[in-house]
């Protein structure tokens, strides 16, 4: 087993902080613990906030089930990812208001790397009950405009999951309507990124 580590923003005694918290991931909602494991972990917690130097990224060591760990910023954010430069061995998981805060304004100022781990925490989130699909569907909407070809070999996996096997049960019209969707939002970057290779590829 290793994390998940629940994000919220919180003010505390006027000063902006996260409220941390951490479980055990489970990759399916239906796996059953066997094993003893441990209550809680000592994890390095790494959080990318807006802007520049030693006040853009929040470190903090969190040995407790929940607790409280101030912005390096000092003050209130716009967004946070949870996983700065996905160098903590933990799922980061941010509650509804985080993560649309974050695919909307903190999209584009992530590095591709961790565009890619928040699609990939994302999902895994989605598919062991911890997060809504809708929250997948939202944050992948939000990069229909990525270029990066890492990442979008990373959304192409939920995607594909989505159309062959939920989707696809639901039915044709349901299944038409999400290959339009698909088509219309990661159309113009394939396309760019072209069928044919060549001597430069």
């Amino acid at each position: 087993g290793f994390p998940v580590v629940s994000l919220t923003a919180e003010e505390k005694e006027g000063a902006a902080g996260l409220r941390v918290q951490q479980d055990r991931f489970l990759g399916s909602p239906t796996t059953k613990i066997t094993k003893a494991s441990p209550a809680t972990w000592p994890i390095p917690l790494l959080v990318k906030t807006p802007g520049r130097g030693r006040k853009a990224t929040t470190r903090a060591l969190v040995k407790r089930k929940s607790e409280w760990v101030p912005l390096a910023s000092g003050a209130p954010v716009p967004w946070f990812y949870g996983n700065a430069a996905e160098g903590g061995f933990y799922r980061p998981l941010h509650d509804a208001e985080g993560l649309a805060a974050l695919a909307k304004d903190g999209g584009p100022q992530l590095e591709a790397v961790e565009r890619m781990g928040l699609v990939g925490h994302q999902w895994a989130l989605v598919r062991a009950g911890r997060a809504e699909l809708s929250s997948i569907l939202d944050l992948l909407n939000r990069l229909g405009n990525e270029a990066d070809f890492e990442v979008l070999d990373a959304i192409a996996a939920p995607l594909a999951t989505l159309d062959d096997q939920i989707a696809s049960a639901a039915g044709d019209a349901t299944r038409a309507a999400l290959q339009s969707w698909i088509r219309d939002t990661w159309g113009p970057a394939w396309r760019e990124l072209g069928w044919t290779g060549t001597q430069d590829d």
